[in-house]
């Protein structure tokens, strides 16, 4: 009676000891760590960017038997810094596709896709607006500032909601600035377009945090505009709803000569 106690704690240890088995075996595969930038071992990376040594992200190693070798089949447009034990550096140097090799100590090997691709940025406007700040001791009435209102929006590049940007750093040596498309009625609608240049002021080591302010400079059709972020973000209207990135332009000095000391920011929301 004694016997059938004894077998079944002998099958349910078995039983453990091959499901912990299974999991060693599971665990152990040689792979890249789960992260959304990799999709069927293949993964997406702009170049050029603002990182000072040119870095575009680490991937990490798990599984396998921890003696990584790292090789790139292309470096024209990629290397690969393996910086740490279980984790290589992915360093851009083209536009193009790579290939990462990665092979343990037992020679498994697993590969990465890089598909490297010229960084760009696609802007659709979602509202467009005026800040007046009314100068001290003189109050503007409503009819004023509706006037105001409407030639400031004039200043503003993109003339109708669903307008917008294309930026593109077609320079490889050079990530602060590129080629600048306008759409002023319709995003990638060709008729009407403006073609120009861009350039901003990334935020680099020295600068201090507390006075520095993130500017875009734009050029086109011979007029330079320079657009920063909205740091209140006060909304158009009572009634608009607003993302939470609007750009600014001062074109004060356009009406100082009619109303001294006002202040006049054109608004657009993306």
């Amino acid at each position: 009676m004694k016997a059938k106690p004894i077998f079944n704690f002998i099958l349910l240890s078995m039983l453990a000891l091959a499901y912990t088995s299974c999991n060693d075996e599971i665990d152990n595969t040689l792979r890249f760590a789960d992260t959304a930038s990799i999709v069927d071992n293949t993964i997406d990376v702009c170049y050029p960017n603002s990182d000072p040594e040119g870095r575009a992200g680490a991937i990490t190693i798990i599984g396998g038997d921890g003696d990584y070798s790292v090789y790139c089949d292309n470096p024209s447009v990629l290397e690969v810094d393996k910086k740490f034990p279980n984790a290589f550096v992915l360093h851009p140097k083209g536009w193009g596709n790579a290939t990462v090799i990665v092979i343990d100590g037992t020679k498994k090997s697993i590969l990465l896709n890089v598909r490297v691709k010229q960084q760009e940025q696609k802007i659709v406007v979602n509202g467009l607006g005026v800040k007046i700040i009314e100068p001290d001791n003189q109050p503007l009435s409503d009819e004023v500032k509706e006037a105001i209102r409407l030639k400031a929006l004039e200043f503003i590049p993109v003339k109708k909601v669903g307008g917008g940007y294309h930026l593109v750093w077609d320079d490889k040596t050079n990530y602060k600035e590129g080629t600048l498309i306008v759409y002023p009625e319709e995003y990638g609608k060709e008729e009407g377009q403006q073609t120009g240049t861009f350039s901003f002021n990334p935020f680099e080591q020295g600068d201090d945090l507390d006075t520095y302010q993130f500017k875009y400079t734009f050029k086109a059709e011979e007029v330079e505009h320079i657009f920063f972020m909205d740091e209140d973000r006060s909304p158009l209207s009572r009634t608009s709803v607003m993302t939470p990135i609007p750009w600014l332009e001062d074109i004060s000095e356009h009406f100082q000569k009619d109303y001294p000391g006002i202040k006049v920011y054109t608004q657009q929301i993306w």
